[in-house]
């Protein structure tokens, strides 16, 4: 994130109190509306937090689905591949289709 964002001041709140190397806050439904501010010591932290918004998203998408009794995966009609609803890859290797496995994610499925 680039330029300004809603929540600028929040965000150097949080990253002059805590010393972070980077920080990003997240607002759903704020007084400004929902809004993302980001602030870093090099763009280098900037790619940090991308990746552990990747690493947040899977594990909240993990947790709404035990939650709700949803699978995280799907077989192919062949059964031959399987499909991470997580991260959208698809696995032909026999292996991963056995043990509900993804490698992008690096994660087993729950049956």
């Amino acid at each position: 994130m680039i330029g300004p964002g809603k929540y600028d001041e929040q965000a150097q709140r949080v990253f002059d109190e805590t010393r972070a190397n980077a920080v990003m806050v997240v607002v759903c439904g704020g007084s400004a509306g929902h809004g993302v501010s980001c602030k870093g010591r090099t763009p280098f932290d900037n790619v940090a937090l991308a990746k552990l918004l990747r690493d947040i998203a899977q594990q909240l998408h993990r947790d709404t689905a035990a939650a709700v009794g949803m699978k995280t995966y799907s077989i192919g009609l062949d059964e031959r591949s399987i499909t991470c609803l997580v991260c959208g890859m698809t696995s032909w290797n026999l292996n991963d289709v056995t043990h509900l496995y993804c490698g992008k994610c690096h994660q087993f499925h729950e049956p």
